[in-house]
């Protein structure tokens, strides 16, 4: 059984260097911090050209394995590198602990937080007004019912309150 034993993106990379070297001049301007010139030639010009000639290829070659829409995608939730970004019903969870132990003016704030992450949240919604009801600010209070009420029309809690 014949197995061949070169990679064949090596050849392949070794193949797009080579044409590269071909394509390029001969002499090969740097420039030096202090604003210098010099050029290289020979074996050193060589080198930088096949260095770069098989970064290229391998880019290339590469790149038909990328996803398409690896851009376009949004952040798995789930990777460690992905930012978290606390949701609604986290703040909501943390203002009904504040409000069991008494801290009222923590759970106002956890409350403003959920329905500024979401604003159309209606158990956020809700949660908030029957705060604001059992501190006696009924009228901010049936002003968020409204609210409820509009923004989820077919839900008959907001009604209720």
């Amino acid at each position: 059984m014949f197995r061949p034993s070169i990679n064949l993106a090596v050849v392949a990379a070794t193949l797009i260097s080579m044409a590269t070297v071909c394509q390029a001049q001969d002499h090969f301007r740097l420039e030096r911090p202090g604003g210098e010139a010099k050029t290289k030639s020979g074996l050193s010009a060589l080198g930088d050209s096949l260095s770069s000639g098989f970064k290229k290829g391998m880019s290339s070659l590469a790149k038909p394995f990328e996803p398409l829409n690896a851009k376009n995608e949004p952040a798995d939730p789930t990777r460690l590198a992905t930012k978290a970004r606390p949701s609604a019903d986290l703040y909501l969870a943390v203002a009904r602990d504040q409000e069991q132990k008494k801290l009222f003016h923590e759970a106002e704030q956890q409350y403003q937080k959920a329905l500024k992450a979401s604003p159309d949240h209606l158990e956020g919604m809700l949660g908030y007004g029957r705060f604001l009801n059992d501190r006696g600010r009924v009228k901010e209070a049936v002003e968020l019912y409204h609210r409820a009420i509009k923004t989820h029309p077919d839900d008959s809690r907001p009604l209720n309150h």
